[in-house]
């Protein structure tokens, strides 16, 4: 038997999934704006006392101006790149890609999309959600929605369009069995350091 034939049987060619903690070589906690400058060309600003705002849930997170902002536009793959810094550690790494099914993202990073169920879907439209999975789903989902994941030291936020002439009509049907399976396109992503979480208040409960 060929010995490169046996070696693909006992160790498979995998890919490893991408990290919810780093983009490009960068890592949240870890990567300063001098790296950030030299990796990749002018970028389209940089300026500092900015705020930074989450797709979802901004209350979890500090609001202040403390932040620095280094945008880039069109590095390859996403019409916009946005570096958010504190303390000159990457905090914040958002993402506009110019195409990405949003199906792939569980597999790219091996792990399960919660999808988020907004509070007036469930007053109501209760007949749209799927409660019988453990979890909201939508039975049907709509031309904007939203995904997330926790990581270990992290948060994705996924924005989700998904304008496809069924979900437009209202009448995209039932999913499928895999909770996994998500129409449209990922048009935002955001990979959030949990570093930066709002902790207010906390200290009462000590």
């Amino acid at each position: 038997m060929n010995k490169l034939f046996l070696v693909m049987i006992l160790f498979p060619l995998t890919t490893p999934a991408q990290s919810f903690d780093s983009w490009r070589g960068l890592k949240l906690d870890e990567a300063t704006p001098a790296v950030v400058l030299e990796k990749f060309e002018k970028p389209k600003e940089d300026k500092s006392g900015v705020g930074f705002r989450p797709l979802k849930y901004d209350e979890w997170f500090i609001k202040d101006k403390n932040y620095r902002l280094i945008h880039f536009e069109n590095i390859e793959g996403f019409s916009d790149v946005m570096l958010y810094f504190r303390n000159d550690k990457l905090v914040v790494i958002h993402l506009e890609p110019k195409k990405l099914k949003a199906s792939l993202l569980p597999q790219t990073y091996n792990a399960e999309f919660e999808v988020l169920v907004t509070g007036l879907d469930k007053a109501f439209s209760p007949k749209s959600i799927d409660t019988d999975r453990g979890k909201n789903y939508p039975k049907n989902f709509p031309q904007l929605y939203w995904l997330m994941h926790r990581a270990d030291t992290s948060i994705c936020f996924v924005m989700v369009g998904n304008t496809t002439a069924r979900s437009i009509l209202g009448s995209l049907g039932a999913n499928t069995d895999d909770m996994n399976s998500f129409p449209g396109n990922a048009e935002q992503i955001q990979l959030i350091s949990k570093s930066i979480r709002n902790t207010s208040g906390s200290d009462l409960l000590k």
